[in-house]
C-alpha cells in the first residue's frame, strides 16, 4: 500500500538509527499531476515514507545542471521530507548510466539514483568517526551542501533541495 506508515518499517528504521546507523531514503518521483496517489480519499503528491520518518535523511533529485526535476517529490506545506539533494539525471532527456543484468548498461533517472550518492557520502563521513551519531552525519551533509537551483533558500533551506545539493 502506498503512503502507509508501516509500523514494522518504522520500528526497523528507529532501531537502526538507535544503533548509530545513518538511514537515507529517496523522496520519490510521484509529484506530477498525472501520477498522484489517492489514499484513502486525499490526493497525496509525495511519497512520505520512509523518507519522512524521524531521523531519516530524505533525498530529492535534480538534473546535472542543478535544476529541480518537475514531477519529482518536494516538501509540500507542513511536511519535512527533503533534507538534501543529489543529481538524479543528467538532463531532461537522459538518465544516469547504471549496470543492468544481461544488458551491459542502461540509463535510469529518479531519486532512487540520488539517494545512493548521499549514502556513499554519509559512509565516507562516518569513516572519520565510526561512532558519530546519525544526527551529526545529517548535520554535516546539510552544513556543507551547495545552495543551488532555481528556488530561493529561507534560513538555508527550501522545499525542493532541502539544505542544498551534497558536496
Amino acid at each position: 500500500q502506498i503512503n502507509y506508515p508501516y509500523p514494522a518499517v518504522r520500528d526497523a528504521i528507529a532501531s537502526a538509527i538507535g544503533s548509530n546507523v545513518a538511514v537515507i531514503a529517496a523522496a520519490g518521483n510521484d509529484a506530477s499531476s498525472g501520477n498522484v496517489f489517492v489514499y484513502p480519499c486525499y490526493e497525496i503528491p509525495f511519497t512520505a515514507w520512509p523518507a519522512n520518518y524521524p531521523g531519516v535523511i530524505g533525498v530529492s533529485g535534480s538534473e546535472q545542471s542543478g535544476d529541480f526535476v518537475d514531477g519529482w517529490n518536494y516538501n509540500p506545506p507542513g511536511v519535512d521530507l527533503i533534507d538534501v539533494n543529489a543529481p538524479g539525471r543528467t538532463d531532461a532527456n537522459e538518465g544516469l548510466i547504471s549496470t543492468a543484468l544481461n544488458n551491459g548498461y542502461v540509463k535510469f533517472s529518479g531519486t532512487s539514483f540520488s539517494s545512493p550518492q548521499v549514502a556513499a557520502l554519509a559512509g565516507l563521513i562516518k569513516t572519520f568517526d565510526p561512532d558519530m551519531p546519525p544526527s551529526q552525519v545529517e548535520q554535516i551533509l546539510k552544513d556543507n551542501a551547495d545552495k543551488i537551483g532555481q528556488y530561493p533558500y529561507t534560513n538555508g533551506h527550501n522545499n525542493y533541495f532541502g539544505y542544498g545539493r551534497i558536496n
